[in-house]
This record gives structure tokens, C-alpha cells and sequence, in this order.
């Protein structure tokens, strides 16, 4: 196989994301099994992922399996980040409740948008982030987003390849 410096570039943005053990696995087909995060913080990883890499024309972080690929990553290599996550959630979810006066998954996508804008430029009450400052977190979630969205599918994101056919990417990546 000959690999092109686009190709071998693109390798090496995703390996910082790879799982650690079990690189050459497969997808689980039971996506429940070992789950990580309960349906609450699921819905929340999905809505979050979606603002990043929304649905247009092409598919969505959604569609295309990032939440799945961010949760297993986070399971079988990268465990220490589990916290960081959580703390994120809570923070953002204080942060929607004191902006908005709602819960995240009640706001609208435009809502939800302008809340992440505001993360992204740590606009957002300190007190709601304790843990983690909200712009680590944004910077977390949107790097982890788009290294599920572009990954290679057998790490359980960019479901059918469909990211890299919007980007006309070649699969280059003999199985």
C-alpha cells in the first residue's frame, strides 16, 4: 500500500483519539454493551456533538456515530477523561439553566448554538464551571467530535464512510 503524505497526515490526527488497546477490533454490534454514560449524558453527548457537526445535506455527528465512537473511546483507552466529560455536563447544564432558565436538551437547536458560542469564548458564568473552564471543555468536545466524524468506521464513528465522501476523501485504508 502507498501512502500519501495527505494520507499519512490524516493517520496521524486520529491517533491521539484511537483507543488504546484493541486498535485492530472491530465495532461491537451490541452498541449497549459496557455502556458508559447513562441516557441523560448520552442525549446531552449527542446534542453537543450535533451542534459541532451538525445535519445538513450530509449526515450529522448523530448519524454518523460520534457520540458512540467519543463513549467507546472513552471505555477502552481513555478513561481518565470520563470525569472531564461529566464535569462538562454539569457545567453545561448549569450554564443552560443559568442562561436560559432550562435544561440543554430543552432548548432549541438555536439556543443551544448560541449557548456554545458562548462556551467556545468562556462567556459563561464561572461559577457553573468549577471542574473544567468551559472553553477546555468546548475545545474537548468539538476535537473529539470531529475526530469521530472523520475517523476510520471501524472505530465506530463516520458511519458508512459518509464524512468522507462529503469531503471526497479516497479510502485509502486496506482492511
Amino acid at each position: 500500500m502507498t501512502l500519501s503524505r495527505r494520507g499519512f497526515i490524516f493517520l496521524l490526527s486520529a491517533l491521539p483519539f484511537a483507543p488504546k488497546a484493541g486498535l485492530a477490533q472491530s465495532v461491537s454490534k451490541s452498541g449497549d454493551q459496557n455502556r458508559l454514560f447513562d441516557d441523560t449524558e448520552r442525549r446531552l453527548l449527542g446534542s453537543l456533538c450535533e451542534q459541532i457537526f451538525p445535519k445538513d445535506e450530509f449526515p450529522g455527528a448523530i448519524e454518523l456515530g460520534v457520540p458512540g465512537f467519543i463513549e467507546r473511546c472513552l471505555r477502552e483507552g481513555h478513561a481518565d477523561w470520563t470525569g472531564i466529560y461529566r464535569a462538562g455536563f454539569r457545567s453545561t447544564e448549569a450554564s443552560s439553566r443559568s442562561v436560559h432558565q432550562k435544561a440543554f436538551l430543552e432548548l432549541s437547536f438555536d439556543e443551544q448554538t448560541r449557548l456554545l458560542e458562548r462556551m467556545q469564548t468562556a462567556d459563561l458564568p464561572k461559577a457553573d464551571w468549577p471542574s473544567v473552564t468551559a472553553k477546555d471543555f468546548f475545545r474537548l468536545i468539538r476535537d473529539h467530535t470531529l475526530q469521530g466524524a472523520y475517523s476510520h468506521p471501524k472505530y465506530g464513528g463516520n458511519r458508512n464512510k459518509a464524512a468522507w465522501d462529503m469531503i471526497g476523501y479516497y479510502d485509502f485504508w486496506v482492511e
